[in-house]
């Protein structure tokens, strides 16, 4: 990232995934674990006790190109939910418009800056509306959306010069979004905009120094011999989003049966890319299931297990759950809403206030990660792995 030569970056969702601390590390001021060259900007993340931004992000940074002074504003959307709880704990996020508006005052009126633009990690039509609707020392001239993965790049008509906003997907045929804003030097104001979305294709040469640092790290024994170990091969193409929810099924079955446990649920948007026909390699199941993710364990009533599987969600149970008439039965057998059960699941689930986890008895925090117990799944594997057929775990 250094090498790509970043003026800023704004703190999303997935710098919480192995807590924040491990981000803060590269602008500590130690070499030893590698610092990076751009600020971080998390102008609405904020401490629950003081109301201050972590003390190594910025609420904003200022570039000058061609004697014109451009001002960025970082923040982070109405994402807390996409967020493990415990990674979170401590932080919440302040009202972006409201957040917005002040730095895009302070950045008019105190820095002087020509030209403001929004890095928002979100993207809700409605806000960007509502930025859009600002103006005089308020107005922001462009805004880089993220997290939902969408592509687009359009605009917002307003009085005086539209509001460009531009957005790209994970996936390298749309790569990064470009926006060029066309600044009057006379008038003083962005007179005009052009936004596009490029992908991989688009790019007509490659860096030396980052392909050396892919060189690098592609020779090194370690990361070799962990990425290319085969853990299991399939004879069919095995969808993420499958209508069944097939791996997310496979992976809730997984925790059920290696924590000998009742029942075992895992998220669907936590496995993040198909699987292709062939060999399931380390490097493969890392792409798969990317999230360091542990498993937590509690007990829980039939009736809270009625409860979590009818609130909706992103929830996956295992393949000895079946409903019918309003009715959930376990291998078969009707669930008794009186009885106890021991439940597993991905913190990333189990921690959210919106399900009811929390309010189970007995709530352990385990030594298992998900990809690990994937992982050894996989290696058990007798013949062609296909998740229809269940785990591969023996007594």
């Amino acid at each position: 990232m250094n090498y790509i030569g970043f003026d800023a970056f704004t703190i999303g969702n997935h710098e919480f995934d192995w807590g924040i601390e491990v981000i803060a590390a590269y602008n500590d001021d130690s070499d030893a674990n590698g610092e990076a060259t751009y600020p971080f900007l998390a102008a609405n993340i904020v401490s629950k006790t003081s109301n201050e931004m972590m003390d190594w992000t910025e609420p904003y940074t200022i570039v000058e190109t061609s004697g014109v002074k451009i001002g960025i504003i970082g923040v982070i959307g109405d994402v807390i939910n996409s967020i493990a709880a415990s990674r979170v704990a401590d932080y919440e996020f302040a009202d972006v418009l409201e957040t917005v508006s002040e730095y895009t005052y302070l950045l008019r009126t105190v820095e002087n800056c020509d030209i403001v633009v929004v890095s928002l990690h979100d993207y809700d039509q409605w806000v960007n509306q509502a930025i859009a609707a600002l103006t005089g020392d308020y107005l922001v001239d462009a805004v880089f959306n993220g997290h939902t993965h969408d592509t687009f790049a359009e605009l917002i008509v307003r009085d005086g010069a539209d509001m460009p906003y531009a957005q790209v997907s994970s996936y390298s045929d749309a790569l990064f979004a470009k926006i060029n804003l066309v600044y009057d030097t006379v008038s003083d104001s962005v007179i005009g905009f052009s936004s596009q979305y490029l992908s991989e294709d688009d790019l007509s040469t490659t860096d030396s120094e980052i392909n050396d640092q892919i060189d690098y790290y592609e020779s090194q024994t370690a990361y070799n011999v962990y990425i290319s170990e085969v853990l299991a091969t399939t004879n069919r193409y095995i969808d993420r989003y499958s209508y069944d929810q097939e791996l997310a099924v496979w992976g809730s079955s997984v925790i059920r049966d290696y924590l000998g446990l009742d029942f075992g649920m895992v998220n669907n948007g936590g496995f993040r890319v198909n699987i292709s026909s062939g060999d399931i390699t380390m490097g493969d199941l890392v792409e798969i299931y990317p999230f360091d993710n542990v498993i937590k364990t509690c007990e829980m009533t039939g009736q809270q297990i009625y409860d979590l599987y009818y609130i909706g969600g992103d929830i996956v149970f295992d393949d000895g759950v079946s409903e019918s008439n309003n009715q959930l039965y376990k291998n078969g057998i009707l669930i008794n809403k009186l009885a106890i059960y021991t439940v597993g699941a991905v913190d990333y689930i189990f921690d959210k206030t919106y399900y009811n986890f929390l309010e189970g008895e007995n709530i352990q925090t385990t030594i298992y990660f998900m990809r690990d117990l994937l992982a050894i799944d996989l290696r058990a594997t007798t013949g062609i792995f296909d998740p229809y057929n269940g785990t591969s775990y023996t007594e």
